[in-house]
């Protein structure tokens, strides 16, 4: 009787204990991280687009905390800002991204809203708040030091024109290891018809987790770097 208290007292007090210490909206980052190997992985390279936070509900946060950089990028100068105070080991560039440059305008319902978008049929209740110039990813990765280097974890994030992102990647130079991109569906069947898994998965993707609000893919090399 004593030995079984003292092998419990042992297990609550003195077990190493799991950091739950996570910053995603709904966990994503648990999954991800389990996903590119654990805390043990090497260092990898992330671009994040629609960072929004350097922290909060941010699905790269825990990865830099462990030592990753990459490419933060946000169409709105006060998050840039933000990332660039709490993030100095990352790029941060201010830019909305998409296939096609141009000028466009913003909309936003508030002030360092996560609704911030450039697409007018998201933008909701959301009024215009400025235009900017649309930049491809590629151009901001070729502008980069990251020139040329394959991403290991694409993030997207940016308001219903999370399609045209990833067709502004040149998938052939930069392909991801990891991708994961906003879903607003709820049901998987709507999901596997939609325009992003129709690209992703013809880009030769297949879906690795669904967590929350987010998809999340691989590429077919990605598959044996998960733990077993």
């Amino acid at each position: 009787m004593i030995k079984d208290w003292l092998t419990a007292l042992r297990k609550v007090w003195l077990s190493p204990r799991q950091s739950k210490t996570l910053y995603s909206q709904f966990g994503e980052d648990a999954v991800l991280l389990h996903l590119v190997g654990g805390r043990k992985a090497p260092q990898g390279f992330y671009v994040d687009v629609g960072c929004h936070h350097p922290r909060k509900g941010s699905n790269t946060y825990l990865l830099y905390k462990m030592g990753w950089r990459g490419i933060l990028i946000d169409l709105e100068r006060p998050k840039i800002l933000a990332c660039r105070l709490l993030r100095p080991g990352d790029t941060c560039v201010l830019a909305a991204v998409s296939d096609v440059e141009e000028e466009v305008r913003v909309f936003a319902p508030e002030a360092f809203s996560v609704l911030a978008t450039i697409d007018p049929s998201a933008a909701g209740k959301g009024r215009e708040v400025g235009r900017i110039q649309t930049r491809t990813l590629t151009h901001i990765l070729d502008d980069s030091t990251y020139r040329g280097r394959p991403i290991d974890v694409l993030n997207v994030d940016v308001e219903g024109v999370d399609l045209q992102v990833l067709r502004s990647l040149d998938f052939a130079r930069y392909q991801p290891k990891w991708i994961v991109v906003e879903s607003w569906e709820s049901d998987l069947a709507r999901i596997l018809e939609g325009d992003i898994h129709r690209f992703l998965s013809g880009q030769g993707y297949a879906v690795a987790a669904w967590v929350g609000l987010s998809l999340i893919y691989r590429a077919p090399a990605a598959s044996s770097l998960v733990n077993g």
